[in-house]
């Protein structure tokens, strides 16, 4: 049997390099191509302002959602004195209820659409998933995490002043290191006005940091007496301090993306 000669050998390997290098630049294609580069997850309300504060750098492919405990109820029902109906509304927190006529929502609606069309980088499009009530956040966190879209990277957001987002946000943030996914912790700390939730938020921050998290915090007692010294209206002050919070989120998604993008280009060339 004839022995192949050292150049045909070399081409062989060759061969076999460049089958390898394309079956897996076909893999990594196939893998960024199921998965969006960053998704922005919130927890609780605090989290979800922030989100709703977000105004996107540039069209690119990043999700942002909100992730809500099932705590706010509305009820229908027969009014004892009167021959009306009656609508009570409970929440974690004093809401603002407003009553419009179909005809007069159905304007609104128009113009809130008129509005997105002219700018549709305006404000993010967040969408809210209400979950629990739960004592098993490990579980719950997978959960969450099986009905989304894939990702490549994550910004977990929140205020970790109350149970519920501090404990979904920390066992979102072990489930993605587990499964080495890439992320970034933002957590709005509030003010020494709320000193228990102060206290509560800076020991889940610890823990974070001491579990090799990498965690960006903002303290609203800093943000507000800033704020304080140019606004007086109290609505006006935290909505700066959401808007502030939301331009470094939306800093923090576009860098990650980006580096995303830049990599699923490197492999298609």
């Amino acid at each position: 049997m004839a022995r192949k000669s050292e150049n045909e050998v070399v081409e062989m390997e060759t061969i076999e390099e460049q089958m390898l290098e394309g079956l897996l630049r076909s893999y990594f294609r196939k893998y960024y191509a199921e998965r969006v580069d960053n998704i922005v997850l919130a927890f609780g309300i605090a989290g979800e302002r922030i989100l709703r504060s977000i105004k996107p750098i540039q069209e690119r492919r990043t999700i942002y959602k909100a992730i809500q405990e099932k705590k706010d109820r509305a009820f229908i029902g027969s009014s004892r004195d009167s021959q009306g109906c009656e609508i009570m509304v409970e929440g974690p927190q004093p809401l603002s209820v407003q009553v419009l006529s179909k005809e007069e929502y159905d304007y609104r609606k128009r113009l809130e659409d008129l509005e997105l069309w002219d700018n549709p980088l305006d404000l993010a499009s967040v969408t809210v998933d209400f979950v629990g009530p739960t004592s098993d956040y490990d579980s719950l966190a997978a959960e969450v995490m099986n009905g989304m879209e894939k990702s490549n990277s994550f910004v977990l957001v929140s205020a970790f002043g109350g149970t519920f987002a501090q404990s979904l946000h920390m066992a979102t943030a072990r489930l993605l290191r587990k499964m080495k996914i890439a992320h970034i912790n933002v957590i709005l700390e509030p003010g020494r006005g709320e000193m228990e939730k102060r206290r509560t938020a800076e020991s889940g921050i610890n823990k974070l940091r001491e579990e090799g998290e990498v965690v960006k915090v903002f303290d609203s007692q800093k943000i507000l007496e800033a704020s304080y010294r140019i606004y007086t209206e109290i609505g006006k002050i935290y909505e700066k301090l959401n808007e502030k919070i939301a331009k470094e989120v939306e800093i923090i998604s576009d860098r990650l993306a980006s580096s995303c993008e830049r990599e699923r280009y490197r492999i298609a060339i």
